[in-house]
């Protein structure tokens, strides 16, 4: 069974599946690309010291860039694909 706790959760999710048992997480928001993932106790996540939260630990979430700062470049015409 996974272990679920975390020390601040940003979210909550549940699992259900007929004839599996219920599995119950807590979730982070990735602060470099938005993605919600599950808080699983020895997989490893990043941390982003600049923006003092979580990240997915994706590789394209290893440079600090802050959502925000992505949405607003985008807007701009800055970037032109979301990544």
């Amino acid at each position: 069974m996974y272990e679920h706790t975390a020390r601040k959760p940003q979210g909550y999710i549940i699992i259900t599946e007929p004839g599996v048992p219920t599995i119950e997480l807590d979730t982070y928001t990735c602060k470099h690309c938005g993605s919600i993932f599950p808080v699983i106790v020895g997989h490893e996540y990043g941390f982003c010291m600049l923006c003092m939260g979580p990240t997915c630990g994706a590789k394209k979430c290893d440079d600090h860039m802050p959502l925000e700062k992505k949405l607003d470049d985008f807007e701009k015409g800055l970037l032109k694909v979301l990544r």
